[in-house]
């Protein structure tokens, strides 16, 4: 199923862009939802506080896998999605 079918968006970050290009892309766009890498949590957690529209983080891996002493809030497990919809 397509992103846009479901009237989502998908904004692509990489690991280049400085915080302040990350800050304005979630804010114009109003991100509700942002699918990340475990080597992006902390840097989210740090930032996290300036994305009003943001509900939650979802993690791309596992359970096992999941940051246990993370200050990010609202995280959400991708392969725990995953098995709710399948």
């Amino acid at each position: 199923m397509e992103l846009h079918a479901l009237g989502c968006a998908c904004n692509l970050f990489v690991c280049r862009l400085f915080e302040k290009e990350l800050n304005y892309i979630v804010n114009h766009a109003k991100d509700e939802y942002i699918l990340l890498d475990l080597t992006f949590v902390d840097l989210m957690a740090k930032m996290q506080h300036k994305f009003p529209t943001v509900k939650g983080y979802i993690i791309l891996t596992d359970r096992q896998h999941m940051p246990k002493n993370s200050k990010l809030q609202n995280m959400l497990c991708y392969e725990d999605l995953l098995q709710v919809i399948t």
